[in-house]
């Protein structure tokens, strides 16, 4: 009964646009992430962050990535991109990238997917996207080929662009491990 009742004080707050009530008798109730939730719909990201961070940061990806989604719509990319990559989102990040195209973008994409944390396929299929969708360098290309670990595609790369003797020491250092079509 007593739980049904500060759920009943919680959404009674919310309609009344008293948030700050509706966030304290949230933690009364030990609902941080609805607290969380109502943080990051005000757009009061510091303290959604420190809420989190008093959770052992369960949520903390989840404010990041929340608050970078945000923050690309306002066309802030550079906060966005930070955002992201802090929070794990490389594939947001490279897709983020790839939309606006600004500088070395090419390069920018290929030193996040160096730093991933093991394979991420999100990761490598964002980047594969934007790049095979785009006028990039052959070398650049190749790079992303190898970095990723897709030897098809570097070998159909190779063979595409008359780099036979490139063609030939990749298909016997892989031999067996390269799909036959």
């Amino acid at each position: 009964f007593v739980k049904s009742k500060l759920y009943f004080k919680i959404v009674t707050a919310i309609m009344q646009y008293k948030y700050e009530s509706a966030i304290q008798f949230c933690i009364e109730s030990k609902l941080p992430a609805l607290a969380i939730e109502i943080l990051v719909r005000l757009e009061r990201w510091n303290q959604a962050k420190e809420l989190a961070k008093s959770t052992n940061g369960v949520h903390l990806d989840t404010v990041n990535r929340r608050q970078a989604s945000a923050a690309a719509k306002k066309r802030d990319v550079a906060l966005a991109k930070t955002l992201y990559l802090e929070s794990g989102g490389y594939a947001e990040a490279i897709q983020l990238i790839g939309a606006n195209k600004c500088g070395k973008w090419e390069e920018e994409i290929l030193d996040i997917l160096e730093m991933v944390p093991g394979k991420n396929d999100l990761a490598i299929a964002a980047a594969t996207s934007v790049f095979e969708g785009s006028e990039v360098d052959q070398q650049q290309l190749e790079k992303l080929y190898s970095l990723t670990g897709n030897s098809t595609q570097l070998l159909l790369h190779y063979t595409r662009n008359n780099k036979f003797s490139e063609a030939r020491q990749l298909f016997e250092q892989n031999q067996g491990q390269i799909d036959s079509n």
